[in-house]
Protein backbone atom coordinates (compact mmCIF):
# COMPACT_ATOMS: atom_id res chain seq x y z
CA UNK A 1 0.00 0.00 0.00
CA UNK A 2 1.69 3.24 -1.27
CA UNK A 3 0.48 6.87 -0.21
CA UNK A 4 0.53 10.12 -1.95
CA UNK A 5 0.00 12.51 0.78
CA UNK A 6 -0.20 15.83 0.07
CA UNK A 7 -3.13 17.69 1.36
CA UNK A 8 -3.40 19.50 4.25
CA UNK A 9 -5.78 19.51 7.08
CA UNK A 10 -7.15 22.86 7.58
CA UNK A 11 -7.19 24.50 11.51
CA UNK A 12 -9.03 27.30 13.13
CA UNK A 13 -8.10 29.07 15.82
CA UNK A 14 -6.04 26.59 17.80
CA UNK A 15 -8.77 23.64 17.17
CA UNK A 16 -8.70 20.96 14.87
CA UNK A 17 -12.40 19.38 14.42
CA UNK A 18 -11.69 15.14 14.03
CA UNK A 19 -12.61 14.20 10.60
CA UNK A 20 -14.09 10.45 9.53
CA UNK A 21 -10.71 8.40 10.13
CA UNK A 22 -10.63 9.90 13.50
CA UNK A 23 -13.64 8.75 14.21
CA UNK A 24 -12.91 5.38 13.06
CA UNK A 25 -9.50 4.64 14.79
CA UNK A 26 -11.42 6.22 17.99
CA UNK A 27 -14.25 3.37 17.58
CA UNK A 28 -11.73 0.42 16.30
CA UNK A 29 -9.00 1.86 18.77
CA UNK A 30 -10.92 1.07 21.49
CA UNK A 31 -11.55 -3.08 22.48
CA UNK A 32 -14.38 -2.83 24.89
CA UNK A 33 -16.69 -0.73 21.92
CA UNK A 34 -15.88 -2.78 19.79
CA UNK A 35 -16.21 -6.41 21.68
CA UNK A 36 -19.37 -4.88 22.90
CA UNK A 37 -20.56 -4.19 19.31
CA UNK A 38 -19.26 -8.20 18.56
CA UNK A 39 -21.58 -9.56 21.18
CA UNK A 40 -24.52 -7.70 19.74
CA UNK A 41 -23.87 -8.38 16.24
CA UNK A 42 -23.84 -11.94 17.60
CA UNK A 43 -27.09 -11.48 19.74
CA UNK A 44 -26.58 -10.18 23.00
CA UNK A 45 -29.06 -7.57 23.96
CA UNK A 46 -29.22 -7.38 27.70
CA UNK A 47 -26.88 -5.82 30.05
CA UNK A 48 -26.42 -9.79 31.94
CA UNK A 49 -26.11 -10.56 28.25
CA UNK A 50 -22.65 -8.66 27.60
CA UNK A 51 -21.79 -8.98 31.68
CA UNK A 52 -21.92 -12.90 31.04
CA UNK A 53 -19.91 -12.51 27.47
CA UNK A 54 -16.98 -10.75 28.18
CA UNK A 55 -14.63 -10.21 31.12
CA UNK A 56 -15.56 -6.55 32.07
CA UNK A 57 -16.72 -4.53 35.17
CA UNK A 58 -20.04 -3.42 35.58
CA UNK A 59 -18.07 0.46 35.68
CA UNK A 60 -16.59 -0.13 32.14
CA UNK A 61 -19.61 -2.23 30.81
CA UNK A 62 -22.23 0.74 32.25
CA UNK A 63 -19.65 3.20 30.38
CA UNK A 64 -19.32 1.83 27.33
CA UNK A 65 -22.60 1.18 26.99
CA UNK A 66 -23.71 4.86 27.86
CA UNK A 67 -20.61 5.97 25.35
CA UNK A 68 -22.24 3.87 22.70
CA UNK A 69 -25.63 5.05 22.71
CA UNK A 70 -24.73 8.76 22.70
CA UNK A 71 -22.42 7.87 19.68
CA UNK A 72 -25.31 6.30 17.44
CA UNK A 73 -24.11 2.65 17.22
CA UNK A 74 -26.71 1.23 20.70
CA UNK A 75 -29.94 2.30 20.77
CA UNK A 76 -31.42 1.92 24.66
CA UNK A 77 -34.88 0.41 24.33
CA UNK A 78 -36.48 0.45 28.35
CA UNK A 79 -38.66 -2.59 29.16
CA UNK A 80 -41.97 -1.07 30.53
CA UNK A 81 -43.07 -4.30 31.24
CA UNK A 82 -40.16 -6.75 32.78
CA UNK A 83 -38.64 -3.55 34.38
CA UNK A 84 -35.49 -5.11 32.02
CA UNK A 85 -33.98 -2.59 29.10
CA UNK A 86 -32.21 -4.06 26.30
CA UNK A 87 -29.25 -2.37 23.91
CA UNK A 88 -30.34 -2.74 19.67
CA UNK A 89 -27.57 -2.00 17.30
CA UNK A 90 -28.80 0.60 15.02
CA UNK A 91 -27.71 1.37 11.08
CA UNK A 92 -24.65 2.62 12.50
CA UNK A 93 -23.87 -0.27 14.65
CA UNK A 94 -24.78 -3.27 12.41
CA UNK A 95 -22.87 -1.21 9.92
CA UNK A 96 -19.88 -2.66 11.59
CA UNK A 97 -20.48 -6.50 10.89
CA UNK A 98 -18.10 -5.96 7.77
CA UNK A 99 -14.94 -5.11 9.87
CA UNK A 100 -15.42 -7.59 12.36
CA UNK A 101 -16.35 -10.57 9.75
CA UNK A 102 -12.63 -9.28 7.96
CA UNK A 103 -11.15 -9.47 11.81
CA UNK A 104 -12.13 -13.25 12.11
CA UNK A 105 -10.69 -13.85 9.40
CA UNK A 106 -7.62 -12.39 9.86
CA UNK A 107 -7.10 -14.07 12.90
CA UNK A 108 -7.61 -17.30 11.06
CA UNK A 109 -4.73 -16.50 9.00
CA UNK A 110 -1.93 -14.90 11.30
CA UNK A 111 -3.67 -14.89 14.94
CA UNK A 112 -1.08 -17.14 17.97
CA UNK A 113 -3.13 -19.56 18.66
CA UNK A 114 -3.76 -19.85 22.21
CA UNK A 115 -7.06 -22.01 22.54
CA UNK A 116 -9.73 -19.76 22.30
CA UNK A 117 -11.34 -21.28 19.60
CA UNK A 118 -13.21 -19.44 16.99
CA UNK A 119 -16.41 -19.39 15.26
CA UNK A 120 -16.92 -21.11 12.24
CA UNK A 121 -18.42 -18.46 9.55
CA UNK A 122 -21.30 -20.15 7.41
CA UNK A 123 -22.97 -18.71 4.28
CA UNK A 124 -26.62 -18.87 4.94
CA UNK A 125 -27.16 -18.49 0.92
CA UNK A 126 -24.66 -21.48 -0.51
CA UNK A 127 -24.84 -23.08 3.34
CA UNK A 128 -21.05 -23.71 2.92
CA UNK A 129 -18.46 -22.47 5.68
CA UNK A 130 -16.55 -19.56 3.75
CA UNK A 131 -14.26 -16.65 4.10
CA UNK A 132 -14.64 -13.62 3.31
CA UNK A 133 -13.21 -11.98 -0.14
CA UNK A 134 -12.52 -7.79 -0.21
CA UNK A 135 -13.46 -6.66 -3.55
CA UNK A 136 -13.47 -4.00 -5.59
CA UNK A 137 -17.45 -2.08 -5.72
CA UNK A 138 -16.27 -1.02 -9.28
CA UNK A 139 -14.37 -3.64 -11.11
CA UNK A 140 -15.72 -6.59 -9.21
CA UNK A 141 -12.06 -8.21 -8.69
CA UNK A 142 -10.03 -9.12 -5.79
CA UNK A 143 -8.97 -5.93 -3.97
CA UNK A 144 -5.49 -7.62 -2.62
CA UNK A 145 -3.96 -5.57 -0.10
CA UNK A 146 -1.12 -4.77 -2.08
CA UNK A 147 -3.17 -3.59 -4.82
CA UNK A 148 -4.39 -0.50 -2.64
CA UNK A 149 -3.35 3.20 -2.66
CA UNK A 150 -4.51 5.57 -0.20
CA UNK A 151 -4.11 8.98 -0.35
CA UNK A 152 -6.11 12.16 1.38
CA UNK A 153 -8.22 13.09 0.67
CA UNK A 154 -10.03 16.96 0.84
CA UNK A 155 -10.84 16.46 4.96
CA UNK A 156 -7.38 14.35 5.53
CA UNK A 157 -4.17 15.03 6.82
CA UNK A 158 -2.86 13.59 10.18
CA UNK A 159 -3.25 16.32 12.62
CA UNK A 160 -7.54 15.91 12.01
CA UNK A 161 -6.97 12.02 11.76
CA UNK A 162 -5.87 11.51 15.10
CA UNK A 163 -8.10 10.88 18.25
CA UNK A 164 -6.85 12.93 20.92
CA UNK A 165 -8.90 11.45 23.74
CA UNK A 166 -7.28 8.20 24.41
CA UNK A 167 -7.90 5.50 27.12
CA UNK A 168 -5.71 4.12 29.26
CA UNK A 169 -4.76 0.17 28.33
CA UNK A 170 -3.50 -2.83 30.22
CA UNK A 171 0.05 -3.92 30.33
CA UNK A 172 -1.13 -7.31 28.87
CA UNK A 173 -0.78 -7.43 25.25
CA UNK A 174 -3.86 -10.26 24.33
CA UNK A 175 -6.96 -8.56 24.75
CA UNK A 176 -10.29 -10.01 25.74
CA UNK A 177 -12.94 -11.87 24.70
CA UNK A 178 -12.90 -13.75 21.09
CA UNK A 179 -10.28 -11.74 19.14
CA UNK A 180 -7.59 -12.33 21.56
CA UNK A 181 -4.85 -11.08 19.67
CA UNK A 182 -6.45 -8.41 17.28
CA UNK A 183 -7.99 -6.77 20.20
CA UNK A 184 -4.70 -6.53 22.82
CA UNK A 185 -2.69 -4.97 20.23
CA UNK A 186 -4.16 -3.45 17.13
CA UNK A 187 -7.28 -1.93 19.31
CA UNK A 188 -5.18 0.66 20.61
CA UNK A 189 -5.86 4.29 18.37
CA UNK A 190 -2.28 4.87 18.53
CA UNK A 191 -1.21 1.32 17.89
CA UNK A 192 -3.51 1.63 14.69
CA UNK A 193 -2.00 5.44 13.61
CA UNK A 194 1.43 3.60 13.80
CA UNK A 195 0.47 0.93 11.27
CA UNK A 196 -1.39 3.25 9.31
CA UNK A 197 1.77 5.70 9.45
CA UNK A 198 4.21 2.35 8.65
CA UNK A 199 2.04 1.57 5.57
CA UNK A 200 2.25 4.80 4.41
CA UNK A 201 5.69 5.03 4.04
CA UNK A 202 6.85 6.73 7.75
CA UNK A 203 9.98 4.42 8.99
CA UNK A 204 12.46 5.78 10.98
CA UNK A 205 11.29 6.88 15.07
CA UNK A 206 11.49 10.41 14.66
CA UNK A 207 9.41 10.41 11.51
CA UNK A 208 6.89 8.77 13.60
CA UNK A 209 6.76 11.50 16.61
CA UNK A 210 6.91 14.20 14.23
CA UNK A 211 4.12 12.87 12.09
CA UNK A 212 1.51 11.54 14.80
CA UNK A 213 2.32 14.34 17.65
CA UNK A 214 3.00 11.09 20.10
CA UNK A 215 5.06 11.52 23.44
CA UNK A 216 8.40 9.85 23.45
CA UNK A 217 7.25 6.96 25.97
CA UNK A 218 3.83 5.84 24.13
CA UNK A 219 5.67 6.21 20.94
CA UNK A 220 8.18 3.68 22.04
CA UNK A 221 6.31 1.24 23.94
CA UNK A 222 3.90 1.00 20.86
CA UNK A 223 6.65 0.08 18.89
CA UNK A 224 8.30 -2.29 21.38
CA UNK A 225 4.70 -3.65 21.56
CA UNK A 226 4.25 -4.11 18.01
CA UNK A 227 7.98 -5.32 16.68
CA UNK A 228 7.75 -7.85 19.58
CA UNK A 229 4.13 -8.87 18.11
CA UNK A 230 4.93 -9.37 14.77
CA UNK A 231 3.52 -6.66 13.15
CA UNK A 232 6.65 -4.23 12.81
CA UNK A 233 9.86 -5.04 11.19
CA UNK A 234 13.12 -3.72 13.17
CA UNK A 235 16.34 -3.18 11.28
CA UNK A 236 19.34 -0.65 11.34
CA UNK A 237 19.00 2.31 8.36
CA UNK A 238 21.23 2.21 5.87
CA UNK A 239 23.12 4.82 6.88
CA UNK A 240 23.56 4.15 10.53
CA UNK A 241 23.61 0.67 12.42
CA UNK A 242 22.68 2.43 15.66
CA UNK A 243 19.85 3.89 13.98
CA UNK A 244 16.60 1.84 13.29
CA UNK A 245 13.98 1.58 10.78
CA UNK A 246 10.57 0.13 10.76
CA UNK A 247 8.44 -1.84 7.97
CA UNK A 248 5.54 -3.45 7.75
CA UNK A 249 5.60 -7.32 8.40
CA UNK A 250 3.66 -9.24 6.12
CA UNK A 251 0.85 -9.59 8.98
CA UNK A 252 -0.02 -6.28 9.06
CA UNK A 253 -0.21 -5.70 5.53
CA UNK A 254 -2.49 -8.57 5.56
CA UNK A 255 -5.17 -6.02 7.70
CA UNK A 256 -5.72 -3.66 5.24
CA UNK A 257 -8.84 -5.42 4.41
CA UNK A 258 -10.09 -4.31 7.98
CA UNK A 259 -8.77 -0.72 7.87
CA UNK A 260 -10.34 -0.45 4.16
CA UNK A 261 -13.80 -1.50 5.53
CA UNK A 262 -13.52 0.66 8.42
CA UNK A 263 -12.37 3.99 6.38
CA UNK A 264 -15.33 3.22 4.01
CA UNK A 265 -17.95 2.59 7.48
CA UNK A 266 -16.26 5.68 8.40
CA UNK A 267 -16.64 8.29 5.80
CA UNK A 268 -20.71 7.02 5.40
CA UNK A 269 -21.70 7.71 9.31
CA UNK A 270 -18.74 10.91 9.52
CA UNK A 271 -17.98 11.94 6.42
CA UNK A 272 -17.92 15.43 5.34
CA UNK A 273 -19.35 17.33 2.85
CA UNK A 274 -16.72 19.00 1.47
CA UNK A 275 -14.97 15.27 0.53
CA UNK A 276 -13.54 12.35 2.27
CA UNK A 277 -10.59 12.26 4.70
CA UNK A 278 -8.74 9.42 2.97
CA UNK A 279 -9.43 8.29 -0.38
CA UNK A 280 -8.29 4.27 -1.33
CA UNK A 281 -7.60 3.36 -4.76
CA UNK A 282 -8.07 0.14 -6.37
CA UNK A 283 -4.73 0.04 -8.54
CA UNK A 284 -5.96 -2.58 -11.04
CA UNK A 285 -8.92 -0.36 -12.33
CA UNK A 286 -7.92 2.68 -11.07
CA UNK A 287 -10.96 4.08 -9.37
CA UNK A 288 -11.83 4.81 -5.90
CA UNK A 289 -12.05 1.69 -4.22
CA UNK A 290 -15.58 0.45 -2.90
CA UNK A 291 -15.07 -2.40 -0.78
CA UNK A 292 -17.60 -5.36 -0.76
CA UNK A 293 -17.18 -8.80 0.35
CA UNK A 294 -18.07 -11.62 -1.51
CA UNK A 295 -18.09 -15.80 -0.22
CA UNK A 296 -15.04 -17.52 -1.44
CA UNK A 297 -17.22 -20.45 -2.26
CA UNK A 298 -20.57 -18.69 -4.03
CA UNK A 299 -19.10 -15.80 -5.01
CA UNK A 300 -21.72 -13.87 -4.04
CA UNK A 301 -22.22 -10.68 -2.33
CA UNK A 302 -22.16 -11.05 2.05
CA UNK A 303 -24.70 -9.43 3.50
CA UNK A 304 -24.94 -9.56 7.83
CA UNK A 305 -27.98 -11.61 7.59
CA UNK A 306 -26.39 -14.17 5.53
CA UNK A 307 -23.55 -15.33 8.05
CA UNK A 308 -24.24 -17.72 10.50
CA UNK A 309 -21.33 -17.71 13.83
CA UNK A 310 -21.42 -21.63 14.63
CA UNK A 311 -19.78 -21.57 17.80
CA UNK A 312 -16.82 -23.87 18.03
CA UNK A 313 -18.26 -27.59 19.01
CA UNK A 314 -21.91 -26.16 19.23
CA UNK A 315 -22.95 -26.95 15.82
CA UNK A 316 -25.07 -23.85 15.45
CA UNK A 317 -24.99 -20.21 16.70
CA UNK A 318 -26.43 -17.02 15.93
CA UNK A 319 -26.62 -14.65 13.09
CA UNK A 320 -25.41 -11.40 13.14
CA UNK A 321 -27.85 -8.44 12.27
CA UNK A 322 -28.66 -7.75 9.09
CA UNK A 323 -27.28 -5.09 7.18
CA UNK A 324 -27.39 -3.25 4.00
CA UNK A 325 -25.24 -1.09 2.58
CA UNK A 326 -27.87 0.44 0.20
Amino acid sequence: MTSAVTSTAPTTAGHVHPNALAHGLRVLGDEWAMLIVQRALLGDRRYGDFKASLPISDAVLTGRLTELVDLGLLRHVPDRVGGRSSYQLDGMGRGLWPVHLLIWDWEQSWAVRDGHGLPTMRHRSCGRVFRPVLTCGSCGERADPRDMRAAWGPAGGWERSIPRAGRRRRSATRGPGRFRATMGVVASHWSLAVIVAALWGTRRYGDFQETLGMSPAILSERLKTLVAEGFLNEQPTATRADWSEYHPTPRTIAFLPVFAVMVAWAERWFGEPGGPSVVLTHSSCGDVLHPRLRCDQCRDLLVGGDVIAEEAGSGHGGDPAAYSDN
